[in-house]
Parts: structure tokens; C-alpha cells; sequence
């Protein structure tokens, strides 16, 4: 069972879960055959981006050439873990609890990334992420 996470814009994030093992759903966005779920089964393919985290895929819509950060900015283990929390849906207490920090550092660490990433919303900061990452990957 594979968790996909799907951002089609900065305002939608879409959970969903697949039988198909992490590589399988790559392999498909790349050759053009994965669909996304209703109303958004019309996205070309060529539009999406997907970076795959342990067992968990990320996929979210290419930006605009303005809103990707050329650069990774320096994160650290700590901000990466965060980040991680982010994209599985966990909230702030859910990360605090994991990482074994207090909910207001998880609101700080939030609120950094937001800057670096240049996001209003954690919504908006995960897909910002996914895309610079995704394309360093490349």
C-alpha cells in the first residue's frame, strides 16, 4: 500500500492511497499514465512533478517558473523532519510528540520554513518544497 499525498494547487492537498508500490506510481507519472481522482482527472501529466519519501509520493503541479526557488535553501535534519511531519498531514502536536520538541518549536520551525519557502500556508510551503526538491533530484 502506497500513501500518495496530491497538491493540484496551493489551496487543495488530497490523500490518497494506491495498491501499486512507490516506484510503480513514478514510473506511471512519468510515462504519462497515472491519473489523478476526479475533478482534477484532466490534469496532463506533463503538468505534475512527484518525489517519492520512504514509502509515501508526493505530487504536486508544476509552478510558474517565478515561484520556484532556483536554490535549496540550507535546511537542517531538524526543519527536514518537520517538513516530513508536514507532508504526512501530521499536525503540530503530532510533530511535537514524534520529534520529542514542544509544539511552540514545531510553530517556529513552521513559520522559518514558510519564509524560506516563501509559502503563506502549510499547504503552500509542502508543495514549494516538493517542487525545489523534486527538481534537484532530477
Amino acid at each position: 500500500m502506497t500513501r500518495i499525498l496530491f497538491l493540484p494547487d496551493p489551496h487543495t492537498l488530497l490523500w490518497l492511497e494506491e495498491e501499486q508500490p512507490a516506484e510503480a506510481i513514478l514510473q506511471a507519472l512519468q510515462r504519462g499514465e497515472w491519473l489523478p481522482p476526479a475533478p482534477f482527472h484532466e490534469l496532463p501529466c506533463a503538468d505534475l512533478r512527484a518525489l517519492q519519501i520512504e514509502d509515501m509520493v508526493l505530487i504536486t503541479r508544476t509552478a510558474p517558473r517565478a515561484v520556484v526557488q532556483p536554490y535549496l535553501p540550507h535546511l537542517s535534519r531538524r526543519q527536514m523532519e518537520v517538513l516530513k511531519g508536514l507532508a504526512e498531514g501530521l499536525t503540530t502536536r503530532q510533530i511535537a510528540y514524534r520529534l520529542r520538541i514542544s509544539t511552540r518549536t514545531v510553530y517556529l520551525y513552521v513559520s522559518d520554513l514558510k519564509r524560506r519557502f516563501d509559502a503563506g500556508t502549510r499547504a503552500e510551503l509542502v508543495r514549494r518544497a516538493i517542487i525545489v526538491l523534486s527538481s534537484l533530484r532530477r
